[in-house]
């Protein structure tokens, strides 16, 4: 694998976790990303089958891809950062260390550049996530995804929660 991708897939690797974070890094372009959420929405599924609503139904990947929108680069570091911070389903409640997330963030946009191409579930408006509303991709009450590529490398980040 390439040095630059595994430094991307190591940056991002740190922001996992939380048992409610998930991350996927390798190498793709914008047109596997919504596969590769489907894959990380599926290992999330399983890891936290006992949370999940079983009334909500699995999305599949024609839903997962029909999901997503695609958001500017401007919006990628602060969406990194604040669903590997702050969770969906417990406002106010932080996952893990903002500082350290935001870094990490900004470095793993920085690599993937103003080039990348991102998507989101999330409904954007101002403020933080917990004030948006996504379309599933999961079987989760709460799910927030974030997935960029640039032709050489894929990252996705996926936090899911259940109040």
């Amino acid at each position: 694998m390439d040095a630059g991708v595994s430094k991307v897939g190591e940056l991002l690797g740190s922001l996992s976790g939380p048992r409610e974070v998930y991350v996927r890094s390798g190498i793709g372009t914008a047109a596997d990303l919504p596969s590769e959420i489907y894959a990380l929405a599926r290992t999330a599924q399983e890891e936290w089958a006992a949370h999940a609503d079983e009334r909500i139904a699995a999305p599949s990947p024609a839903e997962v891809a029909a999901a997503l929108q695609v958001v500017g680069p401007g919006w990628s570091a602060g969406l990194l950062a604040s669903l590997a911070t702050e969770s969906l389903a417990r406002p106010g409640e932080a996952l893990q260390d903002q500082r350290h997330a935001r870094q990490v963030a900004v470095q793993v946009a920085g690599r993937l550049g103003n080039e990348a191409t991102w998507m989101t579930n999330l409904k954007l408006s101002p403020g933080p996530p917990r004030r948006v509303t996504s379309s599933p991709v999961t079987r989760h009450t709460f799910d927030g995804v974030i997935a960029g590529a640039n032709g050489g490398c894929f990252v996705v980040l996926l936090q899911v929660g259940e109040d």
